[in-house]
């Protein structure tokens, strides 16, 4: 059962980072379900991986996004990006070390992730390219 359900709030009106978002919620439902796996740790491994490839291939369309639209907050935009890609790979290396608890850690990021910080570069995004649009 889906733990985390999408909805219209999170529709930007970009539907290439609507369904990269999409993808958080996908990893949210996969932490969830392993829980009661007797395979959790070689799951909860995968999903890491995923999560690790997910955020910077995610946050590189984003960067890109912001840059072409000449995004006066692509700066703060990109250090941010460049502390959740740390936190990602601290997770891979916490599991590796035999950390517990993981996959309520990143359930909790991203659950932050998708209620604050894409809920907010969505707006900004969707009005810079909005606004670009008017104007040519």
């Amino acid at each position: 059962m889906a733990l985390f359900i999408w909805t219209e709030k999170f529709i930007s009106g970009l539907q290439e980072i609507d369904q990269q978002h999409k993808k958080i919620v996908d990893l949210i439902n996969a932490l969830n379900d392993i829980k009661n796996e007797e395979e959790r740790n070689i799951n909860l491994y995968e999903i890491i991986i995923e999560l690790i490839s997910y955020t910077k291939t995610h946050l590189s369309y984003e960067e890109n996004l912001l840059k072409q639209q000449e995004c006066p907050e692509l700066a703060s935009h990109k250090l941010e990006h460049e502390q959740l890609v740390k936190r990602t790979v601290d997770f891979q290396q916490k599991f590796i070390e035999g950390g517990t608890g993981l996959a309520t850690e990143i359930s909790l990021l991203l659950n932050d992730w998708l209620a604050n910080i894409s809920l907010w570069s969505i707006k900004s995004i969707s009005l810079i390219l909005k606004a670009k649009e008017q104007l040519t």
